[in-house]
């Protein structure tokens, strides 16, 4: 969901009072000295507040309603998001906020796990911005996408996620 849908590095770069430019990868704030603790308090100080306000991106409707036209089930069941809750209890309340406020859900399932490998079957996709959760979804018997962003390997088709995503599907599925 995070840098898929809602953009939590900027909100996080925001709250740090740090540039754009610092993120070049996943916890980009370790190469900056900085420990995940203090990463992440802020965050958890700024409480459901900084989650319910994230910004969509320009592609989230776009995204969504390709998906949902792929995967949405004959007999209406559909698709799920899956989203890695922050340490703070407070993110899991700040997602769903954000998501509601966005009219994505309701009807939208929401999965709450940062195993998602737990959840993969040969009949599963994963669409996630981070290499490594793909990698052991994929080891666990998933399918997976890496979504587009600047800070990973595919980065250069990040200023057209949806157009990448829909090609990936179609050579996964």
């Amino acid at each position: 969901m995070d840098q898929v849908l809602f953009d939590f590095v900027s909100a996080a770069c925001k709250l740090h009072n740090w540039p754009l430019s610092t993120v070049t990868k996943h916890h980009w704030w370790r190469d900056m000295g900085v420990s995940d603790d203090d990463f992440w308090q802020p965050i958890h100080d700024a409480g459901i507040t900084f989650w319910a306000n994230l910004d969509s991106f320009p592609w989230t409707r776009e995204l969504l309603a390709y998906v949902d036209n792929q995967f949405r089930l004959k007999d209406g069941n559909c698709w799920t998001i899956c989203t890695s809750p922050s340490r703070c209890p407070d993110s899991r309340i700040g997602k769903l906020a954000s998501l509601h406020s966005q009219g994505i859900m309701p009807p939208i399932p929401v999965l709450f796990s940062s195993e998602k490998e737990k959840y993969a079957t040969e009949d599963t996709i994963l669409i996630d911005d981070n290499e490594e959760v793909i990698r052991r979804f994929r080891a666990a018997g998933g399918k997976g996408i890496v979504f587009p962003t600047p800070y990973n390997e595919h980065g250069d088709y990040s200023s057209d996620p949806v157009a990448f995503i829909k090609i990936m599907v179609e050579n996964v599925s």
